[in-house]
């Protein structure tokens, strides 16, 4: 099952070296002046920016700064004509090789100076201050208007537990790699973490069913553990994995709350004044993954307890 989620990342200004927003013009009242709205909002496409990280990968290792900047052309007054692009500009600075500036343009989709191309167009560029600085990367994306940002959850839940990401890694990184569902049964003792047999995809072979693989961690192996009631939910495992490791990579504690199955299970890392981070994805709705096997034919349980 393909499942849906949300994820929001806010980032505090004390987060940055340097940051200024100007309020965009978003409207002109009845006399032509601007009204100025409270915030700028950006809408770039995902695929846009991985195509963008996936051709620096040879510099992502040494880069040291990360430069964003935006051009917005508001809203003109009547008879004015404004030649600026609605614009996204980031620029990475590498302590490695020459200076490389680039551009990749965005259009329907295509990358490239030229739609029918789709090829990207760069530019070397060496200057005596690229030779001190290294490699200097900087691209320009179109970028539309979008709505607020609204989150779709809630984070006041019954239950929440707090643990070490490289914890869950630990468990979640053993499960066959068809597996796409994972349940968490959650009591005030422990929690399970168990694969949903069905999901993987894979014909028995004779009598011997597909092998059902089951973590157990003990509730002082969190940080924090709060759980009002027997609980199970089932979620899709890799929109889990990107949270996991996104708190991995922020060397950060990752936090799951939830209410029961149906509603959305929500992953959250926090820098403390810096950023914080929700990831949340709908649980099923009826509870997929059996709680007891009956027979010991159909599976194998592999269980743990504690982190090694």
């Amino acid at each position: 099952m393909s499942m849906t989620g949300q994820a929001i990342i806010r980032i505090s200004p004390a987060f940055f070296d340097h940051y200024r927003v100007k309020r965009p013009i978003v409207s002109r009242d009845e006399r032509g002046h601007a009204v100025k709205g409270e915030s700028l909002r950006a809408r770039v496409l995902l695929k846009t920016l991985r195509t963008v990280f996936r051709k620096n990968q040879n510099i992502l290792s040494s880069l040291e700064k990360c430069r964003f900047s935006w051009e917005d052309p508001g809203v003109p007054a009547e008879g004015e004509v404004v030649n600026v692009e609605p614009r996204f500009h980031f620029k990475l600075l590498s302590q490695q090789g020459k200076n490389k500036k680039g551009e990749l343009w965005y259009s329907q989709g295509i990358y490239g100076k030229n739609a029918k191309y789709g090829g990207d167009r760069i530019n070397d560029r060496l200057t005596p201050e690229s030779m001190k600085t290294g490699v200097s990367k900087k691209h320009s994306l179109r970028y539309g208007d979008t709505d607020p940002v609204v989150p779709l959850y809630r984070k006041t839940t019954q239950h929440k537990f707090t643990v070490d990401p490289h914890l869950l890694n630990d468990y979640i990184g053993h499960f066959h790699p068809k597996v796409t569902d994972i349940a968490i049964e959650c009591t005030p003792e422990a929690v399970k973490i168990k694969s949903y047999r069905c999901e993987l995809g894979i014909e028995p072979v004779g009598s011997h069913r597909t092998m059902h693989s089951e973590f157990t961690i003990a509730s002082s192996d969190f940080a924090s553990y709060s759980i009002q009631r027997n609980v199970q939910v089932a979620f899709n495992i890799k929109e889990m994995k990107t949270a996991v490791n996104y708190a991995a990579d922020l060397s950060m504690l990752i936090s799951a709350s939830f209410d029961e199955p149906g509603k959305a299970i929500v992953f959250s890392v926090e820098v403390p004044d810096m950023i914080i981070a929700d990831f949340a994805v709908v649980t099923h709705l009826e509870d997929p993954v059996p709680t007891q096997m009956t027979s010991n034919t159909e599976t194998s349980i592999e269980t743990r307890s504690g982190y090694r």
